[in-house]
């Protein structure tokens, strides 16, 4: 920042402080005042009071010429400095937070993202664990958004007297530290009673639409509902709480509490004239700012209330510096009106990731028999938020082919080795007789007859030997040799037969260890072409994510919800495959549909 110069002529400058909410300030100068032309949109205006600023501003309208008796005079209407969190954005979906992740670092990841690093975080006394989502927002109702769901008084402080600025989120005090009284500092005071905000029974709603909205029933005791403690003071009186950044219903119950706590009474109010004697006494008694708790005698209905601060205003610290107005609230309003959108503690709306509910089903047919299970596969995404239904629809049908042959290679193949072995015919029953009757016969052959040989010689009377070829009797070797020639020989038979008798017996057969090889030469089938219906089984057994379906709960078109894979708070794993596991009890054809109703949120994924 660079210092551009002093308003010393400036007038009527006043300040509204709102608790938690945005400040504004306004001063005028005279329109003939040169140093109008450095008040330009957007600059800079630090204002102090006695000394001490409090804050800075930036200009944030041209400004209107007001006539009055100090002659023509431009007013500037101003917003605090934390309004440059307004000009950086959340641009798409942010999710941040949860478990090991506290409000500080939270806080720290928004702020970081400022194009011109103006604002840094300075203390902040809270550390809860929360998840915080955000879409297309600016920084600061980012940034305010995230203190709604403490579950204790707050306070943001601002820090402009050092560059950058610095940004508090502290606790607020319970302690009253300064009062207001009649006939002391108290000129007037006007007290509003605002039942319109009046609720004893809040239904919560959170994340969805529809029948797929978030709501309480099952962390209360199957009520959508929550009650006051006052219901019977001021009968039922119905409103609704509806969070939709909310995704968990442990979660939406304990802010429906906290939102409910503080309209459970009516709004009441009380906007006071008051005198700051703080300028004039010194003591911390007598001074009134946003947060601090006061001390309030209210004479009308005879009571003394203690609230807080929730605006403090002055609207010319110079020309009448010891005037101020005080709002002070039996709880704050802004966290009242947040039954329609918490956001609204910003004065700036925001709008989250919602999401829709989607259809979609999946078809499958597939050949199975009993070791052979038809697998169908669904895919259940992250973003799903609910999951209303899924239902399965199956249908048994004969077994389905689509050919009759297939190619073959040829090829070479070898028996196995036989174990051999032997066999043996049973005994025969005795012997038998074959006659043969036999007429003439003439039986002519050839011959070429070419022999060496030896030769004995025997006395043909005593047959006594004489010599041989071998003996000393030898003649020499010789040979005889026959020329081709023919014997006709005839022989009669007057007829006569001839008998064979066979006795009983046996025959014995081995056979050794062999075995036997051939060669099948490479060849192919033709295919035939055509739907071929075989069997068709009786009933199935059904697994889902390796879950068995009882056979009783088994039925053509069921709700499976019951038996898919959950995570460690029971609900349906997202994320992930499950599997569906049709078996059949014979070879089977199966069809099946698969039909999903889920709730999807419309975040993740790309742009295509």
């Amino acid at each position: 920042m660079q210092f551009v110069g002093v308003l010393e002529n400036a007038s009527e400058i006043g300040f509204v402080h709102r608790l938690n909410d945005i400040w504004s300030a306004e001063f005028s100068l005279p329109i003939t005042d040169p140093l109008n032309a450095i008040c330009k949109m957007h600059n800079i205006v630090d204002i102090f009071k006695d000394g001490k600023s409090l804050g800075k501003y930036r200009i944030l309208r041209q400004p209107d010429e007001v006539i009055s008796d100090n002659g023509t005079m431009l007013k500037y209407e101003c917003e605090h400095a934390i309004c440059f969190l307004l000009d950086d954005v959340i641009d798409g979906y942010l999710e941040i937070g949860g478990t090991g992740i506290p409000l500080r670092q939270c806080l720290e990841l928004v702020l970081n993202r400022q194009r011109i690093k103006r604002w840094v975080l300075d203390v902040c006394d809270f550390s809860p664990q929360y998840q915080h989502k955000f879409e297309n927002s600016p920084l600061l109702p980012a940034i305010f958004g995230m203190a709604t769901s403490l579950d204790q008084p707050y306070r943001w402080t601002y820090n402009t007297d050092v560059y950058p600025f610095k940004l508090s989120l502290t606790s607020l005090s319970d302690e009253t530290n300064c009062m207001i009284r009649r006939k002391v500092n108290m000129t007037e005071i006007k007290r509003e009673v605002d039942s319109t905000t009046l609720c004893t029974r809040l239904y919560c709603k959170g994340y969805g639409e529809g029948i797929n909205q978030l709501n309480i029933k099952k962390v209360n005791n199957g009520l959508p509902y929550i009650d006051a403690d006052t219901i019977n003071k001021w009968g039922v009186k119905s409103s609704f709480f509806i969070d939709t950044k909310v995704e968990n219903a442990e979660t939406l119950l304990a802010l429906g509490r906290k939102v409910l706590e503080r309209v459970k009474n009516p709004y009441i109010s009380y906007t006071a004239n008051a005198i700051d004697l703080s300028r004039i006494t010194g003591h911390s008694w007598h001074e009134f700012d946003e947060g601090k708790k006061v001390s309030v005698k209210d004479d009308v209905e005879n009571e003394e209330i203690s609230a807080v601060i929730v605006e403090f205003s002055q609207k010319d610290i110079f020309g009448k510096p010891l005037d101020c107005d005080i709002k002070i609230a039996n709880k704050d309003k802004d966290v009242a009106s947040s039954i329609a959108d918490l956001a609204n503690r910003a004065a700036i709306a925001s709008t989250y990731s919602q999401g829709a509910t989607n259809l979609y089903s999946q078809q499958f047919a597939d050949n199975a028999d009993s070791t052979h299970p038809a697998i169908m596969r669904v895919y259940v995404p992250r973003g799903c938020v609910r999951i209303n239904q899924v239902l399965l629809y199956w249908k048994l049908e004969r077994f389905r082919a689509y050919e009759t042959g297939a190619e073959a290679g040829g090829g070479t193949a070898t028996t196995t080795a036989s174990g051999g072995g032997s066999a043996s015919t049973s005994g025969g029953g005795g012997g038998g007789t074959v006659t043969s009757t036999t007429g003439w016969s003439q039986i002519t052959g050839y011959a070429d007859f070419v022999q060496s040989h030896q030769w004995d010689l025997y006395n043909y009377e005593s047959q006594d030997y004489i010599m041989s070829s071998e003996g000393n009797a030898s003649i020499g070797y010789h040979r005889h040799k026959l020329n081709r020639h023919k014997h006709n020989v005839s022989v009669f038979d007057s007829g006569h037969s001839h008998s064979v008798s066979t006795s009983s017996h046996s025959h014995s057969v081995s056979i050794p260890d062999h075995s036997h090889s051939f060669t099948l030469n490479p060849h192919t089938h033709a295919i035939t072409y055509g739907i071929y219906e075989g069997n068709k089984a009786t009933s199935i057994s059904l697994k889902v994510d390796g879950n068995v379906v009882p056979s009783g709960a088994i039925q053509s078109e069921m709700d499976i919800v019951p038996y898919l894979s959950v995570d460690s708070n029971g609900k349906i794993n997202r994320g992930t495959w499950h599997t569906i596991e049709i078996i059949p009890n014979g070879l089977s054809r199966i069809e099946a549909n698969l039909f999903v109703q889920t709730f999807v949120q419309s975040i993740g994924g790309g742009d295509y």
